[in-house]
């Protein structure tokens, strides 16, 4: 592939890898988009800094349109760097890099689907529009999509009681690698406390874990099952339905039990799973829900044109023009308004 290609020798890295028909075709072709989505997240990015000093490529970025590398990758703050750069920088040569964070996507899908909002969880003030109850979430493996999902619920599960206070919010997140992320954790998170974040290093077949469920099962609101590892994930999720059922309470609000698909192959057999659990809850308040499959992930919305960001850009148009006095509205576009804000 094009990480094993030592650009400083020779900068033509598809005649090194002998596609010299993708050489012709880019002589015609007036835009480009190049896809990098292995799981090989170290082999994705450095591809996508050698395909930057790809003669082709780079004649292509001169003269037509710049190629658009989509790499499949942390949103970390590395990677965030080069990718930020890749699109302001004013050097023509350079690609734009776009990275595509699964773990990121995952949770954006969860966002966008109004049945998955923390709002269904609670109990609500109907004559006030305000929340009456704390929530609590359970958070299980606290890696990539942990973490995003964290961040998820931290936002949405803001609410405001009926004296305009805001409401209680606690997260109990497991993880059996906990005490090697913790400190990360903590300094990328200052501002979260202990008592709205506790982390908590054990496996999920411990004493310690179901300890912890018994203790907060009346408590809890949301569960978000992101083990890495479809068999296992599936396995706790369905205990912790079974759980909830015999033990919770029934006059509670709904829980919903979030589990997240990451081997395309098993997407079939656990929304059978989850259909058939549903169904033999239904009129209960235990839900199990499937998320991140392929299908939500991946797509045009998501990848290419990014939606979502460019709904936020019209949106912080409007909201920023609405603060300035009459005389000063308007004046900027959309794009560039967003610029100076962010970029």
């Amino acid at each position: 592939g094009p990480a094993s290609i030592d650009t400083s020798v020779n900068d033509d890295v598809f005649g090194q890898l002998k596609l010299n028909n993708i050489c012709k075709i880019l002589q015609k072709c007036n835009s480009l988009n190049i896809y990098l989505l292995s799981d090989d997240e170290a082999d994705n990015i450095s591809s996508a800094l050698v395909l930057q000093n790809d003669k082709h490529l780079m004649t292509l970025a001169k003269e037509k349109s710049s190629p658009i590398i989509f790499v499949h990758a942390r949103r970390d703050s590395y990677n965030e760097v080069f990718a930020h750069y890749s699109q302001y920088a004013s050097d023509s040569k350079k690609m734009k890099i776009k990275v595509v964070d699964s773990a990121y996507l995952s949770i954006q899908s969860l966002k966008q689907d109004d049945n998955a909002l923390p709002v269904n969880c609670v109990k609500h003030n109907t004559q006030t529009g305000t929340v009456d109850s704390p929530f609590t979430a359970m958070v299980v493996g606290f890696g990539a999509t942990g973490q995003e999902a964290f961040k998820f619920l931290y936002e949405f599960a803001s609410f405001i009681d009926s004296n305009k206070k805001k409401t209680p919010f606690k997260c109990y997140a497991f993880d059996e690698k906990m005490d090697k992320i913790e400190g990360l954790i903590r300094a990328k998170m200052p501002a979260i406390t202990d008592d709205e974040l506790t982390l908590i290093k054990t496996t999920v077949d411990s004493e310690i874990f179901w300890g912890r469920v018994k203790l907060v099962i009346n408590d809890l609101n949301y569960i978000v099952v992101a083990l890495n590892n479809d068999t296992l994930g599936m396995t706790l999720a369905v205990n912790l339905f079974k759980y909830a059922l015999r033990y919770r309470d029934a006059n509670l609000p709904q829980l919903k039990i979030m589990l997240r698909c990451y081997d395309r192959s098993n997407e079939t057999r656990m929304k059978e799973v989850e259909k058939q659990l549903n169904v033999s809850a239904r009129g209960l308040n235990v839900e199990i829900k499937l998320f991140s499959t392929s299908k939500e992930l991946f797509t045009y919305n998501n990848v290419i044109c990014n939606n979502v960001y460019d709904e936020a850009k019209e949106y912080h148009y409007i909201y920023e023009n609405l603060l300035l006095p009459p005389e000063k509205q308007w004046k900027l576009t959309s794009e560039d308004l967003w610029e100076e804000s962010f970029v």
